[in-house]
């Protein structure tokens, strides 16, 4: 008789298993269980379940479990992880939401106590006023955590300083396999210390003592295959258990990707923060040159070095955004060279011994960058940093593809190892881009595929078999940084050799019995590269909506994301949430689920689907900060449409949208209409009908408001010129033409000013003051009759609201950009949706593209006016602005159209102003999402850090250029709060004259 295969294990299984079990989250639906299937790798695996845990006996409880149910437990941090050693198929643990804190830093001990959620950045800033900071500096510092970094054994560029995370742990609390809790740190080996390890009768008893008898079995072994690298962190590291007469257990759980052990706590020293770096970018002709180079400038002591290889360099020159006298065409290969130290003239005299050795004395580089201003440092490191954005922002279907990106070699087989990658691309006909830390010889080469074509996948495991055998060769490592995970853990036996991979395998049975901790991981049955659990293989397809998700921009732009999680570290509503559906890449990676058939097509429609689109209010961070660009935004505006579209809006949203009739009715009842908003039962009665926040900050209403379809030289109705332009015959717009380009300081330039609903409405004193600048600078405007440019109704889903205001807008526009107005407005979020969002929405209109190509930001007109005279404009000496201590606010949306610095800048050139504070973070307001009750927690939590920033700084004042950011701080700050035109009317001279006649215009 037959046994019965005993029933999988279900997620239900694991909710009740740690029901009334754990403090923290316990999350078993499928939407969850997909925002966690990917990572930054090429790899999906679904979990059974993700525990969100607050305590380190969460984490035990988890363990237990999971034991019982016989299943995996990944440990998981940010999810930047490369290789998949984030994915699996148990029970992921995602520690960044609670276990986040830096629990005390002790200066004197120069050592941190961090949990293993705490982002590497967020512990560095709690340094710095100390003078202090980690050693290991990994790229995704903004938004990595001490618990990533420990499972990978992160370092950086600045890896040849200051090595590894492995170097700098003085102790870890970690979790064991049987959920046992204990300490982890260094013993003098053969100690009384050490023999009260080794004879306790639990796990870690037979842990210290299977250890150490691997460990002494295998002596020989483990010191003949050595890496001949200076960094390296593949396999199990038995190479430093047992060193300088310690033994010491940290040493091989940091760099072992949660296989061995879970980290809940780590104490890690510190080193003292250099006050002064210098950089150096050096120019060779071609690679054998450079790669000669480095031995002589490592012998010099640098703090980092890294290198970029032809391709890459064509990369970044064909993209244009670097100058060329960053990278002249004759360079083949670059070097960058950075000191740190206390001492500028030491930086300076290091940087002179660099450039006499190897372009003077030796002749390999034909010239070089020397650069001691931390401006110019950073425009040398954009270099580097530009070209891997570049890389990522390729258009597809071929992209990067993380698989071969972290081995090292020999310092001095260097260029034989790029050599022999660029060969073994060139052999299967694939391009791969190669930059890294030459310094330590760590190359991060990148091969360009399309991993959804059958063929690309078959050259991936062959490109990733002959890259191994070629690094084992040079006497290299697999992996130095990112993880062995499921891309490298098949080639561990072949650079190890079987002997010394099945004491690794033992080790992992003597900590690990029942194979719980992270299965799959380093040790494996594969001898190559995963290919199975693709994210996208050759199987991928998009299912058809019928919806604009069909359209080929969109289906493109949900497959882009890499989920790289450099989002989590700008996303506004993550930062304070903590929940991962919350990410740009959390959106984005439902989305794809649906859409792919990971999910149903019908889960479009879920209320977890709608609260997930509640969660992003259009900020467009994402197009500033993302890496790759992904407009996500924009994926989730489509997904509004599709719920709106269903009823999606409740009535008290939708009344939300009707943002004119609003602003009309409250500008035409002020100040009875501002004494209700501030009057209680009128916002509790607000709150219970209208969903409107009794706590949020609400725009006031003014009056009188400035009047539309009026010319700027008339006082009702647009004179007989205006109308000409407005409607202009063909002879009317060569002249308009003409007319325009006859000054170019701006003298005479036709302006159309579209104030926006908050000028018309909430502060015409602003609209008054663009106005009376614009005056002064020569400038005729009109202001048009308009709508509301609907970034509320597009922020909502409510296209067909949308579309009815771009039309009569463009209707309006569309005449006066042909006759050669400039359409100008003061509200970023209206000059973004003029430009941006119009043509998308339009498309195939030919009026929304002109209008978009017509339309300025007030401060760039101005900038670009007052930068085309010999001298600036004449400003009053007395203007109180000058001396009033002044906080900057960079509204999102002007940082999504790259302007956010533009109104500072302005002000400083024109004024001479200096600002105390310049912020670049949301203040949570968000158009109308921070009026919502149901957002207004989150909303107040985003806008905290800034206006505790702003006070903090003794501002006295604030100049931010959006409406509902001026509300938002005034009301938090309890500051005046102005619009830059306000503080430039203010200072022009005659600006009284000027805005007399401004008002009496308008």
């Amino acid at each position: 008789m037959t046994q019965a295969s005993p029933k999988p294990v279900t997620s239900d299984d694991v909710a009740r298993a740690l029901a009334g079990r754990v403090q923290g989250d316990v999350l078993t639906d499928r939407f969850s269980r997909s925002a966690y299937a990917t990572a930054a790798c090429i790899y999906r695996i679904p979990p059974l379940a993700v525990v969100v845990p607050k305590t380190a006996d969460d984490v035990a409880e988890t363990v237990r479990a999971a034991a019982r149910l016989g299943i995996s437990v990944t440990a998981r941090g940010a999810g930047s992880g490369l290789a998949g050693q984030a994915l699996g198929g148990g029970i992921v643990i995602d520690f960044t939401k609670y276990m986040n804190r830096v629990l005390a830093v002790d200066v004197a001990g120069r050592c941190v106590r961090v949990q293993p959620g705490a982002v590497t950045g967020k512990v560095n800033e709690a340094l710095a006023p100390h003078g202090l900071m980690l050693g290991p500096d990994p790229s995704s510092e903004p938004f990595c955590t001490i618990g990533g970094n420990l499972g990978n054994n992160a370092s950086g560029a600045r890896g040849i300083r200051y090595g590894s995370f492995r170097e700098h742990v003085a102790a870890l609390d970690v979790v064991l396999a049987d959920g046992s809790q204990v300490r982890l740190e260094s013993v003098e080996a053969d100690s009384p210390a050490y023999r009260e390890l080794a004879d306790r009768g639990d796990l870690l008893g037979r842990i210290v003592t299977g250890t150490r008898q691997v460990l002494d079995e295998h002596a020989d072994l483990i010191r003949a295959n050595r890496p001949y690298t200076s960094k390296h962190s593949a396999g199990y590291n038995l190479f430093d258990v047992l060193d300088g007469g310690r033994f010491d257990l940290t040493r091989l759980v940091t760099g072992s990707e949660g296989t061995l052990a879970i980290v809940v706590e780590a104490t890690i020293r510190m080193v003292e923060k250099p006050r002064e770096r210098a950089s150096l970018l050096l120019w060779f002709a071609d690679l054998e040159k450079a790669g000669e180079a480095v031995r002589p400038i490592l012998d010099l002591g640098p703090a980092a070095c890294e290198v970029m290889e032809r391709r890459f360099l064509d990369i970044v020159r064909a993209d244009g955004s670097v100058p060329e006298k960053y990278l002249p065409p004759e360079a083949d290969t670059v070097l960058l060279v950075e000191q740190l130290s206390n001492s500028r003239a030491e930086n300076e005299a290091f940087i002179r011994r660099v450039r006499q050795r190897v372009v003077d004395d030796l002749g390999l580089a034909f010239g070089c960058i020397e650069a001691y201003d931390p401006a110019e440092q950073e425009r040398l490191w954009l270099v580097r940093k530009r070209a891997v954005q570049i890389l990522q922002r390729l258009p597809g279907p071929k992209r990067i593809t993380p698989f071969v990106e972290d081995v090292s070699v020999p310092p001095d087989r260097l260029v034989e190892y790029i050599r022999g990658i660029r060969e073994i691309c060139g052999r299967h006909g694939v391009e791969a881009a190669i930059y890294g830390h030459a310094g330590d010889s760590n190359l991060h080469a990148r091969p360009i595929l399309d991993t959804r074509r059958a063929e690309d996948v078959a050259k991936m495991q062959a490109i990733a078999d002959d890259v191994a055998a070629l690094v084992v060769r040079l006497g290299g490592t697999v992996s130095c940084e990112h993880g062995d995970g499921l891309t490298r853990s098949g080639y561990l036996e072949l650079q190890f050799g079987p002997d010394l991979y099945r004491a690794m395998a033992d080790v992992k049975r003597v900590w690990d019995p029942a194979g719980l901790l992270n299965p799959g991981k380093i040790i494996t049955q594969e001898r190559h590269v995963h290919l199975d659990d693709l994210r996208m293989g050759p199987d991928f397809a998009l299912q058809p909506t019928g919806e604009a998700f069909d359209r080929e921009r969109w289906a493109a732009e949900l497959v882009r994301c890499h989920g790289c999680g450099t989002c989590r570290g700008f996303c506004p509503v993550y930062k304070v949430t903590g929940d991962e559906a919350a990410t740009p890449r959390g959106k984005a990676n439902l989305l794809r689920e649906i859409l792919s058939g990971g999910l149903d097509l019908a889960d479009l429609d879920a209320e977890k689907m709608r609260e997930v689109a509640r969660l992003c209010y259009n900020c467009k961070s994402c197009l500033v900060e993302c890496p790759s660009r992904v407009d996500v935004p924009g994926l989730v505006l489509l997904h509004k449409e599709h719920l709106a579209s269903r009823g999606g809006l409740t009535l008290a949203e939708r009344q939300m949208l009707n943002v004119r009739t609003m602003g009309r009715a409250g500008s035409a009842a002020a100040p009875v209409s501002n004494w209700v908003l501030g009057w209680g039962p009128a916002r509790w009665l607000m709150e219970k009908l209208g969903g409107v926040s009794r706590t949020a900050a609400m725009p006031r209403f003014g009056r009188p408001r400035l009047k539309e379809g009026t010319d700027a030289d008339a006082d009702a109705a647009p004179t007989d010129a205006a109308r000409a332009d407005a409607a202009p015959t063909d002879a009317a717009r060569a002249d308009a033409v003409a007319d325009a380009a006859v000054d170019a300081t701006g003298a005479g330039r036709k302006v159309a000013y579209f104030a926006g609903c908050f000028e018309l409405f909430n502060e015409p004193p602003i609209g008054r003051s663009a106005l009376a600048v614009l005056d002064a600078l020569g400038c005729r405007v009109f202001i048009p009759e308009q709508r509301c440019c609907g970034i509320p109704r597009i922020s909502a889903g409510d296209a067909a609201g949308a579309m009815r205001d771009m039309r009569f807008n463009l209707d309006v526009l569309a005449p006066l950009a042909e006759a050669g107005y400039a359409i100008v407005s003061g509200c970023p979020s209206c000059v973004l949706t003029l430009t941006e969002d119009y043509p998308e929405m339009a498309e195939g209109d030919d009026r929304a593209r002109l209008v978009a190509k017509a339309t300025r930001d007030v401060h760039a007109l101005v900038d670009e006016i007052t930068a085309g005279r010999a001298a600036p404009p004449d400003v009053s000496a007395d203007s109180s602005w000058r001396t009033r201590r002044l906080a900057y606010h960079a509204p999102c949306h002007l940082r999504a159209a790259g302007r956010g610095d533009l109104p500072r800048r302005l002000l400083e050139r024109l004024l001479g102003i200096r600002f105390v504070l310049a912020n670049a973070e949301c203040c949570g307001m968000g158009g109308t999402y921070g009026l919502k009750a149901q957002n207004a927690p989150v909303s107040e939590a985003i806008a905290q850090p800034v206006l505790d920033r702003i006070r903090e700084s003794g501002a006295e004042a604030v100049v931010t250029s959006c409406g509902m950011c001026r509300t938002q701080l005034a009301h938090g700050t309890g500051l005046p709060v102005v619009h830059p035109m306000e503080v430039l009317a203010d200072a022009l001279a005659g600006t009284e004259r000027a805005g007399e006649a401004a008002v009496r215009r308008a």
